[in-house]
């Protein structure tokens, strides 16, 4: 994964999230971890996570 322009949306770094299509799931639970381990309300963060991704799944 480079942090160069996107093959699909042209933007340095990703936006889109092509760049995150062949990581493992693994990876990028390590990496979601890393991120929220720095916030203090990161329960509420995944619970909105969770509700964006419910209402694209409709």
């Amino acid at each position: 994964m480079a942090f160069g322009d996107c093959p699909m949306c042209k933007s340095t770094p990703c936006k889109c999230g092509w760049d995150y299509q062949l990581c493992t799931n693994e990876y990028m639970s390590k990496m979601i971890a890393d991120l929220l381990s720095y916030r203090s309300d990161k329960y509420s963060i995944l619970e909105n996570a969770k509700n964006i991704l419910k209402e694209k799944e409709k």
